[in-house]
């Protein structure tokens, strides 16, 4: 298993960039990666025996980091370059949009659905409702307003993984296979349903799933399983540890979690 980590968005990711923390232009992914675009190889006609995954992390409003990551993948050429793509989260909804092809155009989309007061208010938490619609964004923004082309995701050979937390089980659990434009869009959905904040656990064939991150918010594992080699993607430079959340949130979501299950409440807490 070969692995390279991107961990900070350079105008070139892959090319070296000197914004980037170390050069990673002989990195044997990335020449791989790079082989692949300049010999046109394309999705489902592999000839060099490597199933490259892209594992992008999540991490709420970071994903605008690895979503203008993944718009340089694209903007190099290089998006055909992966047989499948992981995302937790934010890292999904960039992975889906990738796919699409349509990456340049989520990375601008940050500000328009995820910057609206449909998406975040707090009126409608003091009501008892949840304080993100994420359902607001993924299924009339990405729907309507600013469409993600599902199709194009259903049609291509890259296949979409998405991770989310199994509720009852309190352990990562991987979506793919998804063969219709409303499991793709349950699948998203349930990749970012915060505990509490976003709303109950989504059901997803027979399961019951909240927000990817609970449980690993850099799916690595996931993508291990099927893939030779890993391009991850990370939202926070090198050596920086994930914010815990605030007192009076954590006590609301672990609160919330125990309720749940609460081994949830461990899982969270050793995140």
């Amino acid at each position: 298993m070969r692995l390279s980590m991107l961990r900070k968005f350079a105008p070139d990711p892959l090319l070296g960039d000197a914004m980037m923390t170390e050069d990673q232009r002989d990195h044997p992914v990335v020449q791989a990666i790079r082989r692949r675009r300049d010999e046109g190889s394309r999705p489902g006609a592999r000839t060099d025996g490597r199933r490259i995954a892209l594992v992008i992390e999540g991490g709420g409003m970071r994903g605008v980091v690895s979503a203008g990551m993944a718009a340089a993948i694209e903007q190099l050429g290089l998006g055909e370059a992966f047989d499948e793509v992981h995302g937790a989260s934010a890292g999904a909804f960039n992975g889906a949009f990738l796919i699409a092809g349509q990456a340049s155009y989520l990375a601008a989309l940050y500000p328009h659905g995820f910057g609206d007061p449909k998406f975040v208010s707090l009126r409608r938490a003091i009501r008892g409702r949840p304080l993100f619609d994420m359902d607001y964004v993924i299924g009339e923004v990405w729907r309507t307003q600013r469409p993600l082309r599902v199709d194009r995701i259903l049609s291509g050979a890259i296949e979409l993984h998405c991770t989310a937390t199994d509720v009852d089980r309190a352990a990562i659990v991987d979506l793919t296979d998804l063969t219709t434009e409303d499991e793709i869009r349950d699948a998203l959905r349930a990749s970012a349903r915060l505990p509490w904040l976003a709303g109950p656990p989504v059901p997803f064939r027979g399961r019951r799933l909240l927000d990817a991150t609970l449980a690993e918010a850099i799916p690595i594992h996931a993508a291990q399983t099927s893939a030779t080699d890993l391009l991850v993607l990370q939202t926070r430079p090198h050596g920086v540890h994930h914010t815990p959340l605030s007192g009076g949130v954590a006590q609301l979501t672990d609160r919330y979690l125990d309720k749940v299950n609460p081994a949830l409440v461990e899982l969270r807490v050793g995140q």
